[in-house]
């Protein structure tokens, strides 16, 4: 069965997207999506302790818990060493900024910000929530109703378009195929009429 083109989106309406959110928590895990491609559900599976170094700095290069095909019994199981994710220097100054204001004993990354507790704690942001503020800041700003998961698509095709190697995409997006990787090199017109200018 032929794979669809992933969802991508431009530029304009991503700076509409990130305006409409609606607090700080919500314009950092879209940043974090939009920087590292990470699929929803191994977002809101951070804890603050995977994010830091034992003097509380924030690492470079995360190594993931929770991925796909991580679970027992998963039929295909990523080499665990292979589920690392790299931390551009700006989002870990935010990073270091959000955790610097928790209290110690917060160990969540995300939080459900008083939506609900658990025995007087904060619960864990979830993968519907997270796809509902989406969601919801699409309708906000007035552009189509995107998925999270095209933060995912988006980031991909930027670093394609950044020129960065098919293998290097691979790696950092963790795709188990090439062939998936193959799927974000669709050539946009701008592009093919910049390739063949200086011919």
């Amino acid at each position: 069965m032929p794979q669809t083109i992933p969802h991508v989106i431009p530029q304009a309406e991503l700076e509409r997207l990130q305006a409409a959110l609606l607090c700080d928590r919500d314009r950092l895990a879209v940043r974090i999506l939009l920087a590292t491609g990470l699929r929803t559900h191994e977002l809101v599976a951070l804890d603050i302790g995977d994010l830091l170094y034992p003097d509380g700095s924030v690492r470079e290069a995360v190594h993931l818990r929770v991925y796909k095909g991580s679970r027992a019994g998963t039929r295909r199981r990523p080499d665990p060493a292979t589920q690392v994710v790299y931390l551009p220097a700006a989002l870990r100054a935010e990073l270091h900024a959000l955790i610097a204001g928790r209290p110690p004993d917060e160990p969540l990354l995300f939080t459900t910000n008083g939506a609900g507790t658990i025995h007087g704690r904060a619960r864990r942001l979830s993968r519907f929530h997270l796809s509902r503020i989406v969601h919801d800041a699409c309708i906000a700003a007035g552009i189509p109703p995107y998925h999270a998961h095209d933060l995912r698509h988006t980031y991909a095709t930027r670093l394609i378009d950044r020129g960065v190697g098919l293998r290097e995409v691979q790696v950092l997006c963790r795709h188990g195929q090439v062939a998936t990787t193959l799927l974000y090199t669709h050539p946009s017109p701008s592009r093919l009429a910049a390739a063949v200018e200086d011919l």
